[in-house]
Order: structure tokens, then C-alpha cells, then sequence
């Protein structure tokens, strides 16, 4: 089955997935500019929020846990 007649196949069935309109985010030109291939705003504090839970974690679990147990004994 084509692309063409799949698409009309499915906007066919559920109508909300009409994918004969062509609606573009960047026709409004009034807006800023976007930069095509940059990061969405936050991705950089989500992911050094996410390392320093990481290294919070890994700290409570060596002072709090490890270093109570002291050394290995044989």
C-alpha cells in the first residue's frame, strides 16, 4: 500500500489524525527565532538536577552505609 493512500487509510478511520493539512509551528514569523537544532529550555538543569542526585545518593550510601561497616575482615 503506498504512503499516500496508508495516511488516507488512517485520517480515514480516526479523524483526528488528518494528516492531509500541512500546519506548519514556524508560520508565524513574528515569534523568535528558533534555533533548529538546540535543546528545548531546561534540558541542562533537568539533566545536572538528575547528577546531583546521583552524587548526593552515592555520598549518603558510602558515608552513612560503608564506611560504618569498616573494613573487610577475613
Amino acid at each position: 500500500m503506498p504512503v499516500g493512500r496508508l495516511r488516507f487509510h488512517i485520517a480515514a478511520r480516526v479523524p483526528s489524525l488528518d494528516f492531509t493539512k500541512e500546519e506548519h509551528m514556524d508560520a508565524d514569523p513574528s515569534g523568535p527565532p528558533r534555533d533548529p537544532l538546540g535543546h528545548p529550555k531546561g534540558t541542562l538543569a533537568i539533566i545536572g538536577l538528575y547528577g546531583l542526585l546521583f552524587l548526593v545518593g552515592w555520598l549518603v550510601i558510602y558515608f552513612f552505609v560503608f564506611l560504618p561497616r569498616g573494613p573487610l575482615t577475613q
